[in-house]
């Protein structure tokens, strides 16, 4: 009787001891269990990464496995010989909800694409579509997928997607960055950003052709096939309204101010043509411009495409005009005749 006294009051004052060598080695335990299970998710996405790269037709450069460590890089690939059409959907982890979209162009059936991934650190899949129809809208990119791959972003820098570069606005390309510095060199924020817009709606011509071929439904020779980041039309000094966009907002966000580029219908000065009717056919009155942060918490308007100039009515001539006469609005003093739709996640 004694002993089992003894027993129970070791068992009742001493258990405190075992109970916490015992709590930890059933953490530690823990904790290898999940940094095996961690390890084996590796290793499987590592060997779907080559299993996929060794069937798509496209794989990151210089990336073997999928992982990146930055998230910006370049994408290769070919294209079937029959492509009239190629677009790059980009979705964080295994939704198949689109979250961006890239057009690919093709030179002697080969692209290679500047890629951003912005959601941060995390798996991302790739998906590529292709047409063989002439097409005046993305929709028909979704005809036949030609590959998947999945990629890794391991990029965990802080970033503000404001004021960092993507794949169609490049603010960080050299010649840009030099451009903007040199607009904005001494002024305050405001003389800075109207310098960057004035150097862009005098510079940059309106692509006539490519709108005249978007509405008439011809893919080839439309805007839609042609690249309309900022770089390119740094580069080509022309563009519809998407490119007009990305050069402004590029060139802002290299002078260190945060810019984005809305989508939208507007409804085109010096017509009829109101904001009821614009909305209800999108498809000719969609257009894209930008919105500037002036200061803390303060977003204006301002649209370098029908400030750069005017199209004739019958679209077959652009006549350069260069204003300030949409710019600095906030969206409700825009409101009647730009209505935002989305703010674009580039």
């Amino acid at each position: 009787m004694l002993l089992r006294s003894f027993l129970f009051l070791f068992f009742i004052t001493v258990p405190s001891a075992h109970a916490l060598d015992l709590g930890a080695a059933l953490d530690w335990l823990q904790r290898k269990a999940n940094e095996a299970a961690q390890e084996a998710e590796k290793r499987a996405e590592a060997q779907e990464a080559v299993a996929q790269e060794a069937t798509a037709p496209f794989a990151v450069v210089g990336a073997p496995g999928g992982e990146v460590n930055q998230s910006c890089f370049t994408l290769e690939g070919t294209l079937p010989p029959e492509t009239r059409l190629a677009a790059l959907y980009v979705s964080q982890r295994d939704s198949s909800e689109q979250k961006e979209l890239f057009t690919l162009h093709a030179r002697q059936g080969r692209f290679l694409r500047r890629v951003c991934l912005r959601e941060g650190p995390g798996l991302y899949t790739l998906r590529v579509y292709i047409s063989s129809k002439d097409a005046a809208d993305t929709s028909e990119y979704m005809e036949r997928r030609i590959g998947e791959i999945k990629v890794r972003n391991r990029d965990a820098r802080p970033f503000d997607p404001l004021q960092s570069p993507s794949h169609d606005v490049q603010s960080d390309d050299p010649r840009l960055v030099e451009l903007a510095r040199s607009l904005a060199a001494g002024k305050p924020r405001a003389a800075a950003i109207g310098s960057i817009h004035d150097w862009v709606v005098r510079h940059v011509s309106y692509d006539v052709d490519g709108f005249r071929a978007y509405l008439r439904g011809d893919a080839e020779r439309s805007y839609i096939n042609k690249p309309l980041d900022a770089v390119s039309v740094f580069e080509g000094r022309v563009a519809v309204c998407h490119g007009y966009s990305t050069l402004t907002v590029a060139l802002l966000r290299a002078a260190g101010i945060r810019a984005r580029l809305v989508e939208g219908v507007a409804a085109p000065g010096g017509t009829s043509v109101t904001i009821t009717e614009a909305i209800a056919n999108p498809g000719r009155y969609a257009h894209t411009w930008v919105e500037v942060e002036t200061r803390p918490g303060d977003w204006r308007m301002m649209d370098p495409t029908w400030n750069a100039g005017y199209v004739d009515d019958d679209s077959t001539r652009f006549t350069p005009n260069p204003s300030r006469d949409t710019y600095g609005l906030t969206r409700e003093e825009a409101a009647s005749h730009h209505l935002v739709r989305r703010v674009l996640g580039i």
